[in-house]
């Protein structure tokens, strides 16, 4: 009996940079946990990772290559090893990638075996790529999409992306970002029993230029120079964070704005904020917006990108330019007042982000593989 290739059983294979805790790895580690109750999935690192805390299902074969393989060359050869290894006649391998360097293992796994490769694509590449390198970015960014153009699908997030790769006519499918809700719910988070006269803000992310922190900063000082009784709580790290520590401590804000180190959990941080923020220039879909309004805190975020498709009229405030962000955060700080009878926080997440809608999209996607 000769099987069709959707009704073989399927091997999936996820490619990450490394095996940390860092975005966008995080969502790959959600989508393998969902995924190995269902199929025998390998969730493999690239590069050596320093994270420890890796929250993953034991059905789960994890595979760092950077461990007996000094180069990138060594590591292609030991992964094709075990996809050979692995081959069969009877199952389909499906090979998921993340960011540029996974892209290209998936490009040459594909011309070797048979095997069904998927870009999950994290970002818009202009931008990200700009930042990293400056005008050269874009051109690192065509030859991403020329890449991505040659594997048989790509997973985007929102519709923008979609829009992104429609001049290289890539064969795409949107399935939204998603998070780890479960783990969420078996946090025992405390809400911000601050007073309305102080309002908490949080920031996580990396402190690059491309994150606008500085301007955040900046920001935040005008609006306490004009008494306004604001907090800010900055979570992360980055090439800016001496910059910024510097500006602080010579304006005198360190009591209003207060650093803290990249923490594994922010989220006893997070639960104690009334909003969030995030003057990003780029975002895929920002897991820390999603992981606030999952809890129950609005967010105020950048309309770039998919940032829009975050937010309703009860969940946040987007803004449109550096100019915007200091009235659109007195407008979220309304919002709050408005929202001032309601004592028990409610999820906020739009349900097309919810993770058993996700997960129905990606067990729909594989299942016709």
């Amino acid at each position: 009996m000769i099987q069709t290739r959707h009704n073989l059983k399927k091997k999936i294979f996820i490619i990450v940079p490394a095996l940390d805790n860092n975005s966008p790895v995080k969502g790959a580690i959600v989508l393998a946990n969902y995924l190995s109750d269902l199929y025998e999935v390998r969730l493999i690192g690239l590069k050596k990772s320093n994270s420890k805390n890796i929250e993953i299902n034991s059905k789960i074969s994890l595979i760092d290559l950077s461990i007996n393989n000094r180069n990138i060359f060594s590591r292609f050869l030991s992964l094709s090893k075990i996809i050979m290894k692995n081959k069969n006649e009877n199952i389909q391998s499906i090979v998921i990638s993340y960011c540029i360097t996974a892209d290209i293992f998936n490009f040459f796994l594909r011309s070797i075996h048979k095997i069904y490769s998927i870009s999950s694509m994290r970002a818009n590449f202009y931008k990200d790529y700009f930042f990293l390198y400056g005008l050269k970015g874009y051109l690192l960014a065509v030859i991403h999409f020329l890449l991505i153009k040659k594997l048989d699908l790509v997973i985007v997030m929102t519709k923008s992306m979609s829009d992104l790769v429609k001049p290289y006519r890539i064969k795409n499918i949107i399935i939204p970002n998603f998070i780890n809700e479960h783990h969420i719910n078996n946090l025992n988070l405390q809400q911000s029993n601050t007073s309305n006269s102080i309002y908490k803000f949080c920031y996580i992310g990396g402190l690059t230029k491309r994150k606008k922190i500085f301007l955040l900063i900046k920001t935040f000082e005008k609006l306490l120079k004009e008494n306004l009784q604001v907090e800010l709580n900055i979570i992360g790290s980055g090439i800016e964070r001496s910059r910024c520590n510097d500006y602080i401590n010579k304006k005198k804000l360190n009591k209003s704005i207060i650093f803290h180190n990249e923490i594994e959990n922010p989220f006893h941080i997070l639960s104690q904020s009334d909003l969030f923020i995030l003057p990003s220039m780029s975002e895929g879909i920002s897991r820390a917006a999603m992981e606030a309004l999952y809890i129950g805190i609005p967010i105020v975020i950048r309309d770039i990108d998919g940032n829009s498709e975050l937010i309703n009229n009860d969940n946040g405030k987007l803004f449109s330019s550096d100019e915007d962000l200091k009235k659109t955060i007195i407008s979220a700080i309304d919002l709050l007042n408005k929202r001032n009878n309601q004592k028990i926080r409610k999820n906020l997440l739009p349900n097309k982000f919810s993770y058993d809608t996700v997960t129905s999209e990606y067990q729909k996607l594989i299942s016709q593989i």
